[in-house]
């Protein structure tokens, strides 16, 4: 599951209200999406878009994922490589992928109004990788990597049970 902002030294994101995964330059990541029910007992598909590169979709199934079992069925030998995949009704979809592009990457339900309602994700991949924002250069208010990246008490907005994100450390390949 996701780890609190705050021991990622990326707490300055909880004031937005924002998940946020953190990756080191070069790792392979492999993330689990769970599909629930939405807030009118119903399960619907979400395509999944990540920005900042692509990603492998090892596999999908029905159902609550299992690492135990569900593991045998993912594809390590010729996944196909997607920059956006389908989360089915009731299911769960395994991606994997290579964090080497450094920056902030949104990871969302391309369904507006989903997204709107907090299906996002932010993929920090090696932030200490990122240059300072040039003083000639126009920003949003006084934001820069170092302000980011400081320490803050805030507490982050979770996932519920219906719909989550899960990060399986161990991300090698068979």
């Amino acid at each position: 599951y996701l780890t609190p902002l705050a021991e990622q030294g990326l707490s300055e994101f909880a004031n937005l209200g924002l998940n946020v995964l953190t990756a080191e330059y070069g790792q392979r990541v492999r993330v689990v999406l769970q599909n629930g029910l939405n807030f009118g007992g119903e399960s619907e598909v979400h395509p999944f878009h990540m920005h900042g590169g692509d990603y492998w979709v090892l596999g999908r199934g029905q159902g609550i994922f299992n690492a135990t079992k569900d593991m045998e069925k993912l594809n390590f030998k010729d996944p196909p490589m997607q920059s956006t995949a389908l989360l089915l009704p009731s299911g769960w979809t395994v991606i994997e992928f290579l964090a080497d592009n450094p920056g902030f990457w949104l990871f969302h339900c391309h369904i507006g109004v989903h997204s709107a309602m907090g299906m996002v994700l932010v993929i920090a991949v090696a932030p200490e990788r990122i240059p300072e924002i040039p003083g000639n250069h126009h920003i949003c208010g006084e934001v820069t990597v170092n302000k980011v990246l400081k320490q803050t008490t805030a507490e982050p907005r979770r996932f519920d049970e219906r719909f989550y994100f899960s990060r399986v450390e161990d991300s090698a390949t068979s």
